[in-house]
């Protein structure tokens, strides 16, 4: 059965989990090994039947380190030297990144001293570390305007169309007639969520970077009342939104206009719900995060290993939110909505460009071995690790539980399938961070 009480093993599977994808972006194989380790570990602590307790000191101790790890990885990796003068926006991030070394420090340090400036950074460290990734995040997009990387012109130019009357998933990919014009982008491959999402973004503020921003903040929210909610503490519940915005991809993804920051944030809502029992706005909000890639659906669907979601309403309503985000652009052009999320981003051209690069079994094979697996091995794949999965993952006793399971589906489903990015990996982990605020909280 589930254990709720494998806190450290729970961490270890997250940090495991990052490094995979953390250090290097694409294909290695310290990266499969990374992965194996991870679900190996989340496999001991769903099926162990003693539980591994831990003090709430040791919690604390354990997160104390990943964080000071976290932030010396991040300066080390996003400090980069370069000839000539430094804008402001990069003497700013240099210094916030330095600061947020001797911010974490605070955690290992006690208060009670006469020195009143000591015990008010000491008293406020958790606001200052805060506000510190928030100007990070800020200045990272300012340094680097325009990211190389065909998502910003899709999520930057797409959802502007709908001001303009037109369908973003009508382009000369999907409708032959458009051949001769440029849209700024050759195919919308996102679901309406994020037309409706960066929509006021894009028209603001002319960059869709700043919702991700925005997005970072809400993840740290919902992971700090969850935390409370489950009765962590305030130490944990201020240390885990910290481990999670300081992640060493964090920065990158949001620079690069990488979705996956928004769909966490979506899910945090999602479980902050479950959290309080608002099972029908779980629903929704989960609804809102396929919305954005619906092939998440297969990890999410396990979430009804969990008793209390197993119910008609509250699927309903999920199906009816995910129905009615769709719906517009299903009457406007059906076509153009399929091809563009999912003809073309399944088409065996697409898996071909990424054979080698992904961090997924078929790449494994293809590098190793010379041997790339036909089309009907992924589906065949996908199907046994929904089965299987199925019929060996317990039954949830609780959030905690649930998660985990989720999060072994999530890692199975991407590496034995064609595509996996590391943004892909980073929503996995973030969703094991929620299995550590929420422990001691009983949905069932």
């Amino acid at each position: 059965m589930f254990n709720a009480n494998s806190f450290s093993l729970i961490l270890i599977a997250y940090l495991c989990l990052t490094f995979a994808y953390a250090v290097n972006m694409w294909f290695s194989i310290s990266g499969v090994y990374l992965l194996i380790a991870s679900v190996s570990i989340l496999s001991i602590a769903i099926f162990l039947k003693n539980p591994l307790k831990i003090s709430n000191d040791r919690k604390e101790d354990l997160l104390k380190l990943t964080l000071i790890l976290f932030v010396l990885i991040n300066f080390s990796i996003n400090v980069v030297d370069i000839n000539g003068e430094l804008s402001f926006a990069m003497v700013v991030n240099r210094l916030s990144l330095f600061l947020s070394i001797l911010g974490s420090l605070l955690f290992f340090l006690y208060s009670g001293g006469q020195n009143k400036i000591f015990n008010f950074l000491f008293n406020k460290k958790f606001l200052i570390l805060i506000i510190l990734a928030f100007v990070i995040e800020l200045t990272s997009i300012r340094i680097l305007k325009t990211p190389d990387i065909d998502v910003l012109g899709v999520l930057k130019n797409g959802p502007l169309r709908v001001l303009a009357l037109q369908n973003p998933y009508e382009t000369s990919a999907t409708n032959n007639k458009l051949s001769d014009v440029n849209f700024g982008y050759y195919h919308y491959a996102y679901g309406p969520t994020t037309i409706y999402l960066f929509l006021p973004f894009d028209f603001i503020f002319k960059d869709p970077r700043y919702l991700l921003i925005i997005a970072s903040m809400v993840t740290a929210y919902t992971l700090y009342m969850i935390a409370k909610l489950s009765g962590q503490g305030e130490l944990v519940s201020q240390l885990l939104p910290l481990i999670y915005l300081f992640n060493p991809r964090t920065f990158y993804f949001l620079s690069y206009v990488l979705t996956d920051g928004l769909i966490i944030s979506l899910m945090g809502l999602a479980l902050l719900f479950l959290a309080k029992n608002r099972f029908k706005l779980f629903s929704v909000a989960v609804a809102f995060a396929l919305g954005i890639k619906i092939f998440y659906a297969i990890p999410f669907f396990f979430f009804l290993k969990l008793k209390a979601l197993r119910k008609p309403g509250v699927i309903l309503w999920g199906f009816l939110t995910l129905f009615l985000i769709h719906m517009p652009f299903v009457l406007l052009n059906f076509r153009a909505l399929y091809k563009s999320i999912v003809s073309i981003n399944t088409n065996p051209e697409v898996f071909s460009l990424l054979r080698r690069a992904g961090l997924t079994f078929a790449t494994l094979m293809d590098r190793q071995f010379h041997y790339y697996p036909p089309e009907k091995f992924f589906v065949i794949s996908i199907l046994l690790i929904i089965l299987i999965a199925w019929i060996f993952i317990p039954k949830a006793k609780n959030l905690a539980n649930a998660i985990c399971g989720v999060s072994v589906v999530f890692v199975l489903s991407v590496f034995f399938g064609p595509i996996g990015n590391g943004n892909y990996y980073s929503t996995a982990s973030g969703l094991l961070l929620f299995a550590l605020a929420s422990f001691n909280l009983n949905n069932d």
